[in-house]
Protein backbone atom coordinates (compact mmCIF):
# COMPACT_ATOMS: atom_id res chain seq x y z
CA UNK A 1 0.00 0.00 0.00
CA UNK A 2 3.15 2.21 0.42
CA UNK A 3 4.66 1.50 -2.65
CA UNK A 4 1.50 2.36 -4.25
CA UNK A 5 1.00 5.51 -2.68
CA UNK A 6 4.56 6.04 -3.24
CA UNK A 7 3.86 5.39 -7.12
CA UNK A 8 0.95 8.01 -7.32
CA UNK A 9 2.74 10.96 -5.34
CA UNK A 10 5.93 10.58 -7.63
CA UNK A 11 3.63 10.53 -10.71
CA UNK A 12 2.16 13.62 -9.71
CA UNK A 13 5.08 15.44 -9.02
CA UNK A 14 6.36 14.59 -12.70
CA UNK A 15 3.24 16.22 -13.71
CA UNK A 16 3.33 19.00 -11.87
CA UNK A 17 7.13 20.01 -12.78
CA UNK A 18 6.69 19.09 -16.49
CA UNK A 19 3.51 21.22 -16.28
CA UNK A 20 5.56 24.44 -14.79
CA UNK A 21 8.17 23.53 -17.58
CA UNK A 22 5.67 24.65 -20.04
CA UNK A 23 4.46 27.23 -17.96
CA UNK A 24 7.70 28.91 -17.38
CA UNK A 25 8.48 28.70 -21.08
CA UNK A 26 5.21 30.34 -21.98
CA UNK A 27 6.49 33.25 -19.21
CA UNK A 28 9.08 33.87 -21.03
CA UNK A 29 8.31 34.11 -24.45
CA UNK A 30 5.54 36.83 -23.12
CA UNK A 31 8.16 38.51 -21.34
CA UNK A 32 10.08 38.79 -24.78
CA UNK A 33 6.82 39.82 -26.69
CA UNK A 34 6.29 42.54 -23.77
CA UNK A 35 9.85 43.43 -23.80
CA UNK A 36 10.11 43.85 -27.72
CA UNK A 37 7.12 45.33 -28.07
CA UNK A 38 6.35 42.90 -30.75
CA UNK A 39 3.07 43.27 -32.69
CA UNK A 40 3.89 47.16 -32.42
CA UNK A 41 4.95 49.10 -35.70
CA UNK A 42 8.65 49.77 -36.42
CA UNK A 43 9.07 53.68 -34.89
CA UNK A 44 7.19 53.06 -32.08
CA UNK A 45 10.12 50.16 -31.41
CA UNK A 46 12.65 52.40 -32.27
CA UNK A 47 11.34 54.80 -29.83
CA UNK A 48 10.93 52.42 -26.88
CA UNK A 49 14.57 50.86 -27.08
CA UNK A 50 15.65 54.33 -26.46
CA UNK A 51 13.94 54.22 -22.93
CA UNK A 52 16.78 53.10 -20.47
CA UNK A 53 18.45 56.22 -21.44
CA UNK A 54 15.96 58.79 -22.08
CA UNK A 55 14.39 59.54 -19.69
CA UNK A 56 12.00 61.71 -20.96
CA UNK A 57 9.79 58.47 -22.61
CA UNK A 58 7.43 57.32 -19.70
CA UNK A 59 5.82 54.24 -22.10
CA UNK A 60 3.15 53.12 -24.53
CA UNK A 61 -0.57 53.45 -23.55
CA UNK A 62 -0.49 50.34 -23.45
CA UNK A 63 2.25 49.88 -20.72
CA UNK A 64 0.43 52.39 -18.97
CA UNK A 65 -3.12 51.13 -18.52
CA UNK A 66 -4.43 48.51 -16.80
CA UNK A 67 -8.06 47.03 -17.67
CA UNK A 68 -10.29 44.79 -16.39
CA UNK A 69 -11.04 41.78 -18.51
CA UNK A 70 -14.73 42.27 -19.33
CA UNK A 71 -14.19 46.39 -20.21
CA UNK A 72 -11.13 45.00 -22.28
CA UNK A 73 -12.60 44.71 -25.74
CA UNK A 74 -14.63 47.87 -25.26
CA UNK A 75 -11.11 49.70 -24.37
CA UNK A 76 -9.19 48.27 -27.15
CA UNK A 77 -12.32 49.24 -29.78
CA UNK A 78 -12.16 52.33 -28.31
CA UNK A 79 -8.44 52.89 -28.32
CA UNK A 80 -8.31 51.41 -32.16
CA UNK A 81 -4.29 52.21 -33.12
CA UNK A 82 -3.64 54.62 -30.27
CA UNK A 83 -2.61 51.99 -28.16
CA UNK A 84 0.80 52.28 -29.75
CA UNK A 85 1.04 55.95 -28.68
CA UNK A 86 4.34 56.76 -27.33
CA UNK A 87 3.71 58.76 -23.59
CA UNK A 88 6.78 61.41 -23.26
CA UNK A 89 7.45 64.17 -20.38
CA UNK A 90 7.39 66.99 -23.17
CA UNK A 91 7.12 68.76 -26.18
CA UNK A 92 10.77 69.34 -26.15
CA UNK A 93 11.24 65.15 -25.72
CA UNK A 94 8.87 64.30 -28.46
CA UNK A 95 10.39 66.91 -30.91
CA UNK A 96 13.91 65.10 -30.67
CA UNK A 97 12.68 61.49 -30.60
CA UNK A 98 10.81 62.47 -34.06
CA UNK A 99 14.22 63.68 -35.46
CA UNK A 100 15.52 60.57 -34.49
CA UNK A 101 12.85 58.47 -36.20
CA UNK A 102 13.39 60.74 -39.17
CA UNK A 103 17.47 60.38 -38.86
CA UNK A 104 17.13 56.44 -38.87
CA UNK A 105 13.83 56.53 -41.62
CA UNK A 106 12.16 54.30 -39.14
CA UNK A 107 8.38 55.29 -39.56
CA UNK A 108 6.35 57.54 -37.98
CA UNK A 109 4.73 57.71 -34.03
CA UNK A 110 2.64 58.92 -32.56
CA UNK A 111 3.74 60.77 -29.23
CA UNK A 112 1.49 62.20 -26.18
CA UNK A 113 3.40 65.19 -24.05
CA UNK A 114 2.35 65.41 -20.76
CA UNK A 115 2.79 69.33 -20.34
CA UNK A 116 0.92 70.10 -23.43
CA UNK A 117 -1.91 67.20 -23.76
CA UNK A 118 -5.27 68.97 -22.97
CA UNK A 119 -8.44 66.65 -23.28
CA UNK A 120 -11.35 68.10 -24.55
CA UNK A 121 -14.31 68.36 -22.43
CA UNK A 122 -15.66 65.19 -23.68
CA UNK A 123 -18.99 64.07 -23.30
CA UNK A 124 -21.14 67.33 -22.77
CA UNK A 125 -24.82 66.21 -22.91
CA UNK A 126 -25.28 64.64 -19.32
CA UNK A 127 -28.85 63.39 -20.51
CA UNK A 128 -26.56 60.46 -22.20
CA UNK A 129 -25.15 58.52 -18.75
CA UNK A 130 -29.29 57.85 -17.91
CA UNK A 131 -30.33 55.94 -20.84
CA UNK A 132 -30.68 52.19 -20.62
CA UNK A 133 -27.11 50.40 -20.78
CA UNK A 134 -24.73 53.19 -20.46
CA UNK A 135 -21.72 52.49 -18.34
CA UNK A 136 -20.10 55.75 -18.42
CA UNK A 137 -17.28 57.32 -20.88
CA UNK A 138 -14.52 55.12 -21.83
CA UNK A 139 -11.88 56.38 -19.93
CA UNK A 140 -13.28 55.76 -16.71
CA UNK A 141 -13.09 51.81 -17.46
CA UNK A 142 -9.27 52.39 -17.03
CA UNK A 143 -6.79 52.38 -14.17
CA UNK A 144 -3.37 54.13 -14.36
CA UNK A 145 -1.12 56.46 -12.27
CA UNK A 146 -3.07 60.00 -11.77
CA UNK A 147 0.02 61.50 -13.65
CA UNK A 148 -1.38 60.36 -16.97
CA UNK A 149 -5.28 60.64 -16.75
CA UNK A 150 -5.53 63.98 -19.03
CA UNK A 151 -3.80 61.97 -21.77
CA UNK A 152 -6.35 58.96 -20.88
CA UNK A 153 -9.44 61.28 -21.07
CA UNK A 154 -7.93 63.11 -24.07
CA UNK A 155 -7.84 59.50 -25.63
CA UNK A 156 -11.42 57.58 -24.24
CA UNK A 157 -13.63 60.55 -22.86
CA UNK A 158 -15.16 61.14 -26.06
CA UNK A 159 -16.68 57.45 -25.81
CA UNK A 160 -19.45 56.50 -24.22
CA UNK A 161 -19.36 53.18 -23.32
CA UNK A 162 -22.42 50.93 -23.67
CA UNK A 163 -23.37 47.38 -22.65
CA UNK A 164 -25.40 45.90 -26.01
CA UNK A 165 -25.34 47.21 -29.80
CA UNK A 166 -29.33 47.33 -29.45
CA UNK A 167 -28.88 49.99 -26.36
CA UNK A 168 -26.11 51.90 -28.69
CA UNK A 169 -28.21 51.64 -32.03
CA UNK A 170 -31.41 52.90 -29.34
CA UNK A 171 -29.20 56.13 -28.33
CA UNK A 172 -27.56 56.47 -31.34
CA UNK A 173 -30.81 56.97 -32.72
CA UNK A 174 -32.23 59.19 -30.09
CA UNK A 175 -29.53 62.03 -29.85
CA UNK A 176 -29.23 62.09 -33.96
CA UNK A 177 -25.67 60.05 -34.20
CA UNK A 178 -23.93 62.96 -32.69
CA UNK A 179 -22.10 60.76 -29.91
CA UNK A 180 -19.15 57.64 -30.28
CA UNK A 181 -20.38 54.58 -28.92
CA UNK A 182 -18.20 51.72 -28.32
CA UNK A 183 -19.85 48.37 -26.57
CA UNK A 184 -18.64 45.53 -24.37
CA UNK A 185 -18.23 43.14 -27.79
CA UNK A 186 -16.03 45.67 -29.60
CA UNK A 187 -19.14 47.82 -32.02
CA UNK A 188 -18.09 51.07 -32.84
CA UNK A 189 -20.90 53.58 -33.51
CA UNK A 190 -19.33 56.56 -34.67
CA UNK A 191 -20.46 60.23 -35.17
CA UNK A 192 -22.85 60.61 -38.22
CA UNK A 193 -24.05 56.80 -38.38
CA UNK A 194 -21.43 54.58 -39.87
CA UNK A 195 -21.00 50.84 -37.68
CA UNK A 196 -18.04 48.96 -37.29
CA UNK A 197 -17.92 45.35 -35.82
CA UNK A 198 -16.89 41.85 -36.08
CA UNK A 199 -14.36 39.96 -33.91
CA UNK A 200 -10.87 40.55 -33.09
CA UNK A 201 -8.40 38.09 -33.80
CA UNK A 202 -7.51 35.29 -30.96
CA UNK A 203 -3.84 37.12 -30.91
CA UNK A 204 -4.83 40.83 -30.80
CA UNK A 205 -5.34 42.77 -27.54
Amino acid sequence: EWNDTYHETRDKLQDLRRNAQILEGRIQSLRVIVEQYEGFNRAVRTVMNLKKTRKGILGTVSDVIRVEKKYRTLVETALGGNYQNVIVKTEEEAKTLIGILKEERAGRATFLPLDAIRASEGITDRSLFSEPGVIGTADTLVEADPIYSEAIRYLLGRFLAVDTVDHALAIARKHRHSVRIVTLEGEFLNVGGSISGGAFREKEG
